[in-house]
């Protein structure tokens, strides 16, 4: 017996965008960037992520402790794949800053550090976490809350 295939319902373009957006929103890889976000040396999700030339991310910290018995100028090895490297006369704060792992920390729903930047709002001027600050497509303006509302 042959089977008719179902006809597919028709949806306008707005449900279909917010469908895609719904999907997409789902789809966020939370799990699949756990060990991505974890450092090699504490294990722990990194804080203050830095890039050796190598281009392997290590926390501050994590660094900082590692290379503890070395002055700037000093030449190390990276703790992974043991390539060397020249620490730089700032210190190991003057590495950059891995904004990848950046990125991946707050699709996680995690902070770069503890430190919670601040934000003014543009309405009513009063200073929040940035996390708590909008910005209005409508006035084009950084708006809390509390104005929102």
């Amino acid at each position: 017996m042959k089977t008719v295939p179902k006809m597919a319902k028709r949806i306008s373009f707005e449900e279909a965008k917010r469908i895609s957006f719904e999907e997409a929103k789902s789809a966020t890889p939370r799990k699949e960037c756990k060990e991505e976000i974890k450092c090699s040396i504490c294990l722990n999700t990194y804080k203050k992520p830095k890039c050796l030339p190598c281009l392997h991310t290590f926390c501050l910290e994590c660094l900082q402790q590692f290379g503890k018995d070395n002055i700037p100028g000093a030449e190390m090895n990276c703790p992974m794949c043991r390539k060397a490297f020249t620490i730089p006369a700032g210190g190991f704060e003057e590495f950059p800053t891995n904004f990848y792992i950046g990125q991946l920390l707050e699709l996680a729903g995690l902070k770069l550090d503890d430190k919670s930047e601040m934000c003014s709002c543009e309405m009513c001027k009063n200073v929040s976490p940035q996390e708590d600050i909008f910005y209005c497509i409508e006035c084009k303006q950084k708006c809390c809350k509390t104005s929102v509302l």
